[in-house]
């Protein structure tokens, strides 16, 4: 069983509002005392001021500290980790971010329910040339009833080049671990 390792960077890029708040970097889950994991890159523009425990919580899934007495422990605890919200606007901003400045592994734990043909091929694009693991929670979309299922906007163009379908995005989108 890995634990992770200090040259691997997991991404955690995260939405602005609604669940996506922010993370406290000074969470007790980040103490780093017998653990190589630590925190190494904050966007500029993460608010690191959460109003709920949502960003915070996905991040110390991927690298809380180890043997702090505090918490919990990581999956890739001696993974470094680097934060994100959304990039100029766009969570697929964040995506392309933290290719650029070196993640190996982004996990996105956000989502909507349309297709969108341009956020594909960016997704394709920092697969294939950056080698990026990208991570996506497949129960992430517009949480209204039953998530993203039916209604009358199926497989019909909302006006900006988005499908609605029965699928939850970046999760379906191929090249994306869906989990």
């Amino acid at each position: 069983i890995s634990k992770g390792h200090v040259s691997i960077q997991i991404a955690i890029t995260e939405a602005s509002g609604g669940f996506g708040n922010g993370f406290d970097t000074g969470h007790e889950d980040f103490v780093n005392t017998n653990s190589s994991s630590q925190i190494a890159y904050v966007d500029p523009g993460a608010n690191t001021s959460p109003s709920s425990d949502h960003a915070t919580s996905v991040a110390s899934i991927a690298g809380a500290a180890n043997g702090n007495n505090k918490g919990m422990t990581g999956a890739g605890y001696k993974c470094r980790l680097m934060l994100y919200n959304q990039v100029n606007g766009s969570m697929h901003g964040a995506i392309l971010q933290a290719a650029i400045d070196g993640a190996d592994i982004i996990n996105c734990s956000w989502g909507s329910c349309s297709y969108n043909q341009n956020n594909q091929d960016l997704i394709t694009s920092v697969v294939d040339n950056y080698g990026c693991i990208i991570i996506a929670g497949a129960a992430n979309g517009n949480q209204g009833a039953g998530w993203c299922s039916g209604g009358p906007a199926v497989g019909f163009p909302d006006g900006q080049g988005n499908y609605r379908n029965d699928y939850a995005y970046p999760a379906s989108y191929a090249g994306v671990f869906s989990v």
